[in-house]
């Protein structure tokens, strides 16, 4: 700088420097993470941050949210599947800068496999071994697709045999006389769920005895009580029958047992006399 009078100009003043100051640049990398009801939210300083403390102020879908100096934030109990737009500036003292350019994240539930199937049942038969088991009670975050089933021959040695989609299997690649043990987990999109507790069993020789064999007492007793049943109910359906006949007039030849109408005076099949002239 350099005065001036009707003399002329002075010499220039020492020379200085000095900043211009401003508000901040637009903050850089604004990032967001989908989670459970939440989107986590970061971002960088900006390149110029001009005078003062750098403060931020986060927008979701336009509306503020949160005010603060760190370059993170956290913005839970959203909806999970809806989408959100977000948006950050910074300022410092003098004033704010400029929004970022929006940025959309959509909160999503966490994917959960299905819990323990439960009551894990062998039935024993003749070279097969049927299984049982209980849906678990959590499904998870999505429906069971399918099950797993593990067998070995020795107990906690088991490797994968067959998926299946129901809650039971007959397993008759087995051999008879040996022991097999399983286990059986359930499967969702989300991927296996733990294992069930273990169950064993001998695929047997032959069939295993009938229940009922063992209550041929009884069988007998009901059989012969339906019997004689039947047979009083003939006898008495007979006898009804044979009243009605003998009201109407009808009667039995003595000598053969046919039955005569009430007209004849010999039987008609063997002619014996019966009734009236002769």
């Amino acid at each position: 700088m350099a005065a001036q009078n009707s003399a002329g100009w002075g010499p220039n003043s020492s020379v200085t420097s000095a900043t211009p100051l401003g508000v901040p640049d637009t903050p850089r990398g604004l990032d967001a993470v989908p989670g459970n009801a939440q989107v986590v939210l970061n971002w960088g300083a900006p390149s110029y941050t001009g005078p003062g403390t750098i403060t931020y102020r986060l927008f979701r879908d336009q509306v503020m949210v949160w005010s603060g100096t760190a370059i993170s934030y956290t913005d839970s109990g959203l909806i999970n599947g809806q989408e959100y737009s977000y948006q950050v500036a910074a300022g410092n003292s003098v004033g704010w800068g400029l929004n970022t350019t929006s940025i959309a994240a959509t909160p999503i539930a966490p994917l959960v496999p299905p819990g323990v199937p439960t009551g894990l049942h062998i039935v024993e038969g003749d070279g097969r071994l049927t299984l049982n088991w209980t849906a678990p009670s959590q499904p998870g975050s999505s429906p069971i697709t399918s099950y797993k089933l593990y067998r070995g021959t020795v107990s906690g040695s088991l490797t994968f045999l067959t998926n299946v989609t129901s809650i039971s299997y007959t397993d008759t690649g087995v051999t008879k006389g040996q022991t097999y043990f399983y286990k059986v987990s359930a499967v969702n999109s989300a991927g296996e769920g733990a294992l069930s507790a273990e169950a064993e069993g001998k695929a047997e020789d032959n069939p295993p005895p009938v229940v009922l064999l063992e209550q041929w007492p009884l069988l007998i007793v009901i059989l012969m009580t339906a019997i004689v049943v039947a047979i009083c109910a003939l006898i008495v359906r007979n006898a009804k029958k044979k009243a009605a006949r003998i009201a109407q007039g009808f009667t039995d030849c003595p000598r053969c047992g046919a039955e005569v109408p009430p007209q004849a005076t010999n039987c008609p099949k063997c002619s014996a006399y019966i009734r009236g002239p002769r």
